[in-house]
């Protein structure tokens, strides 16, 4: 069992390794709100359908480029055209397009195109830190006083370790297999966090009871 274990624990340092190793070269494969985009607004008065408008940049873009249309506001009287690039030969069309539709006369080049760079990791997930800090250090405080029967570096290096290590884990695979990292990856941390940190608990019971009952024995030997 123990050598199984060890085995275990080699795959997942190797897969760490080449995670790290292709984040160094090539990074994350960003999805679209957190990567090198650009943006233009476009304002309509009279009201917009978002589908409508989804429909003209789908035909404009062609599917050469990951877009997404957003609604400003409630009133559904702007939006927001957001793609990783939009040409000015696309602008003009989008906003061509945009005037057939809708009556309206905008000239493209009032539209101003925004150059908005990637957002950094860090930055993405810096949100999660203080409630992640906040339970760790509640489940830490408990876990010191819960198995203090076992060795506090036992104790210390699975509540610590082991929860770190499943983290790069996940995000080792995600960057060697280049699943857009978003929304769904960041939450996939969130849930992978407590999930580990509840299997690690579980465990430890298992080995505090073991501990107990080792205990008894050697009191009755004596």
């Amino acid at each position: 069992m123990k050598r199984f274990n060890k085995i275990i624990y080699l795959i997942i340092c190797l897969i760490i390794i080449t995670g790290i190793i292709v984040w160094k070269q090539n990074g994350f494969n960003l999805e679209l709100q957190y990567s090198t985009r650009e943006q233009i607004a476009i304002v309509n008065e009279e009201g917009i359908n978002i589908d409508e408008v989804k429909s003209i940049v789908s035909d404009v873009l062609n599917n050469q480029t990951r877009f997404f249309v957003q609604e400003v506001g409630k009133s559904a009287k702007e939006v927001v055209i957001t793609a990783d690039t939009i040409t000015d030969e696309q602008k003009n069309e989008i906003v061509n397009k945009f005037n057939e539709k809708y009556g309206t006369k905008i000239k493209s080049s009032d539209i101003e195109k925004i150059s908005i760079p990637n957002t950094k990791i860090i930055d993405a997930i810096k949100p999660y830190f203080i409630p992640a800090i906040i339970v760790f250090g509640v489940l830490l405080f408990y876990s010191l006083i819960r198995f203090r029967i076992l060795k506090i570096k036992k104790v210390l290096g699975k509540i610590v370790i082991l929860p770190l290590l499943f983290e790069l884990l996940l995000y080792s695979i995600i960057v060697i297999t280049r699943i857009p990292f978003g929304r769904i990856t960041i939450a996939a941390g969130v849930v992978l966090y407590p999930i580990v940190i509840g299997l690690v608990i579980n465990c430890m019971e298992n080995e505090r009871e073991e501990k107990k009952i080792e205990n008894v024995s050697k009191e009755r030997i004596d």
